[in-house]
């Protein structure tokens, strides 16, 4: 679409935003390879925040990584590029950006003429278009340029050069402009017209924050070249290295960016907004970089992955990236089908799960777990205790003290909560009286519930640690084994009566490990405790306990492995990795040859191809943490449902079994269930949160937004992953709840 628009700063800050916003990596992947290279234009408010720092670290990573890179230098008042890619050749007086465009505005040139203004970098598909040779002829010639005249007259020089360059023999996969620092006539057109993204840097200080504000809202009221809205990116840049300070500034960043990009949120449906802390990247001062001439080729680019990631994602690929597909629709459906019946199966509630050993992950800290040292395994709700839980029940000689209220009916012997309420009731004043609990209750499971509570209950603490030595004296077996606790969540209710209860009981629980946990030579304790009740715990010597625990906390590629995990297990999908992956099929140990990377791409992909160009494994990661960055099991697998049940009503060929916009179409009902998993909960501890976040309308607010709710409630909320508490003192609500809640996020229209 030809934009008749001029984009002069004048007219850029005087345009209002007229209909909703629509940028490149919001068109399906393989819908772009016909637009030819990806023009992105790096560009700063003020000098000395790193932008042609930024500019040739990121493409030196994407050159590396085998993509061709052509760098125009369009700060034609103070060029350097080539100096800065250390590119020796001289620059002749006719040659370069200028006299191209001066070229460019009366007439045409060859190929052959286009490609003599070029630099090679090194042995890298990597190609520079110096400014010009700075000699007074150069001068005079910078005085005739007009941006005016390129977008009201017949030719434009800047439109014409980036045609001419995409169809050159170089044949670059990305054209990345260093524009004019500045209000320059100049670096407007580049910015809101000639590019496709646009990577603002600047350092996060009250200097740069009205000018950028009115450069992200350009971006929203201007289309480039191809009828889009150019996509921002930001660089927050150089930061200082203390934590405190590089966090500080982060934030404020941060915020300022949510403000910056609402204009460009029109028209975005939930799950496909523009999310600030996935479109920026943050480099500290780094003093040799800074010092250094020019690009360093063996130095560390990771600061700038981040930037190159960015453009990779949308530049669209020669050969698609994505798997391409053999099956019939008939058999992709087949698969779709019967892994939407597997994951109808396994819910994430471990209790009920059919096929529970098919996603249980052996990661490192399932090693910890296991360890003598490690008497308590803490974890927030659907992180997968019980799933252990059930994993050490099948797999080890394990004792259970208590179990889940579904599992007590498997292990009767274990206590169901009329027992606790009972021992609470007659007990309640009686000091010890719930050591005393658990000391009966070892004897109970130890037996088999051969010895029964009730011929316990009246003993003394002494002679039941008598019993106790002279049930272990009488195991002739001698065997050795774990003592295992689970269910201490569950099953209690959300009265004040309920909570007490449980506290009380997992309170006796540490206190009985800490009397005779050390007198067990042969058995060891694996107590599993929610980490929030663990935190609500009032014991003695409480310090002593965390030596001796392990906190429950997925690790991305473990906690995405789940759903691959499960999937293998079906023998369709089975089939169909097989086939896709060229290697045999072997039956039911197929399972064991799934690279699990890969086969999360045959399912979702490898990049959203809708609302945004994140890889699928960072946007399912990102959306699925609570506010303290916990993850649950089962919100992931409610996840991959939802997706598929999507599949199935709507059948069609694609190029992976599950479309990635599906993820988008399948968050606000995951958020609808992780809500409601917590107000089952807590309904009666954070009701008030629970109505009040009903009035709040965006994300981050102010605490006092919170009315009249007690600062202990509010610190809950933030214990269970329902509010952060960010430095400043403002509470957020992660996008895992904030769907069902209804509440924006800040900047967002």
């Amino acid at each position: 679409m030809e934009n008749k628009f001029v984009p002069l700063w004048a007219n850029v800050i005087e345009a209002q935003v007229e209909s909703d916003t629509h940028v490149l990596s919001d068109l399906p992947l393989e819908n772009r390879e016909e637009f030819g290279p990806i023009i992105v234009t790096f560009y700063s408010l003020k000098g000395g925040v790193g932008r042609t720092t930024s500019l040739s670290r990121t493409a030196l990573i994407l050159a590396n990584q085998g993509y061709r890179v052509v760098c125009v230098d369009g700060d034609l008042e103070a060029p350097g590029l080539s100096d800065v890619f250390d590119v020796a050749a001289p620059i002749a007086n006719d040659k370069g950006l200028l006299p191209l465009l001066v070229s460019l505005e009366v007439g045409d040139i060859s190929g052959e003429e286009l490609l003599s203004h070029f630099n090679k970098v090194g042995n890298l598909d990597l190609y520079v278009l110096p400014a010009g040779n700075l000699t007074s002829e150069y001068a005079r010639a910078l005085r005739w340029v007009d941006v005016e005249t390129w977008y009201s007259g017949e030719r434009n020089p800047a439109r014409i050069l980036n045609k001419m360059i995409a169809e050159s023999p170089l044949k670059p996969d990305v054209i990345i402009w260093d524009a004019r620092t500045g209000i320059s006539q100049t670096s407007a057109p580049f910015l809101f017209s000639e590019s496709d993204v646009a990577i603002i840097c600047f350092n996060p200080n009250l200097q740069a924050k009205a000018g950028n504000a009115l450069i992200s809202r350009g971006m929203a009221t201007t289309k480039n070249y191809r009828g889009l809205n150019v996509e921002p990116r930001y660089v927050l840049s150089p930061l200082p290295n203390t934590v405190s300070e590089f966090n500080r500034l982060r934030e404020r960043g941060i915020e300022w960016i949510s403000e910056w990009i609402s204009p460009l949120q029109r028209g975005r449906k939930a799950g496909a907004e523009l999310i600030p802390e996935e479109i920026i990247c943050t480099v500290a001062y780094n003093e040799r970089m800074a010092s250094k001439d020019h690009v360093d080729f063996t130095e560390d680019l990771s600061d700038y992955s981040t930037i190159a990631n960015w453009i990779s994602s949308i530049v669209p690929p020669r050969i698609s990236n994505v798997t391409k597909v053999n099956d019939s629709e008939a058999g992709m459906n087949n698969v779709i089908q019967e892994l939407y019946e597997v994951s109808k199966r396994n819910t994430g509630v471990a209790e009920t799960d059919k096929e529970h050993e098919a996603f249980f992950i052996e990661s490192e800290q399932y090693t910890r777990i296991l360890d003598d040292s490690t008497s308590f395994v803490l974890g927030r709700k659907g992180t997968g205790k019980t799933s252990l839980f059930i994993h050490l029940l099948n797999t080890r000689n394990a004792v259970p003290l208590a179990a889940p209220r579904l599992l007590q009916r498997q292990y009767q012997f274990t206590p169901d909560i009329n027992r606790y309420l009972d021992w609470h009731r007659k007990h309640h004043e009686e000091a010890g009286a719930w050591r005393r609990f658990w000391l009966i209750q070892t004897i109970v499971s130890f037996t088999r519930g051969d010895i029964a509570f009730e011929q316990l209950k009246d003993y003394s603490e002494a002679d039941l640690s008598n019993t106790l030595n002279t049930v272990f004296t009488a195991d002739n077996q001698g065997s050795s084994g774990i003592f295992i606790v689970d269910g201490l969540d569950d099953g209690f209710g959300s009265d004040i009566t309920g909570n007490l209860v449980r506290m009380r009981a997992i309170e006796g629980l540490l206190d009985y490990w800490y009397q005779y946990g050390s007198n067990f030579t042969r058995y060891k304790f694996k107590i599993f405790v929610r980490y929030d009740l663990w935190q609500r715990t009032q014991v003695v010597n409480k310090s002593h306990f965390y030596g001796y625990s392990v906190e429950l906390k997925w690790k991305q590629e473990d906690y995405l492995n789940i759903v691959t995990k499960l999937a293998s297990r079906s023998d369709l999908f089975a089939r169909y990795y097989c086939k896709q992956q060229r290697i045999p099929y072997i039956g039911e140990n197929t399972h064991l040859l799934i690279n699990h990377e890969e086969a999360w791409r045959l399912i979702f992909g490898e990049r959203m191809d809708a609302g945004k160009s994140a890889y699928t494994r960072s946007w399912v990661w990102n959306r699925l943490a609570d506010a303290q960055g916990e993850h649950s099991v089962r919100m992931l697998l409610v996840l991959f449902r939802e997706c598929l049940s999507r599949e199935v009503i709507d059948p069609r060929k694609t190029k992976t079994l599950i479309r990635p916009r599906y993820l988008i179409d399948s968050l606000d009902n995951v958020s609808q269930q992780a809500r409601s998993a917590l107000e089952e909960e807590y309904s009666l501890e954070l009701a008030n949160v629970f109505n009040r976040l009903e009035r709040i309308d965006t994300s981050p607010f102010t605490i006092d937004r919170m009315g009249d709710i007690d600062k202990t409630t509010i610190d809950l909320a933030v214990s269970v992953g329902l509010l952060e508490e960010k430095s400043d003192g403002r509470l957020s609500v992660p996008d895992l709840y904030r769907y069902a809640f209804k509440v924006g996020r800040r900047g967002q229209a």
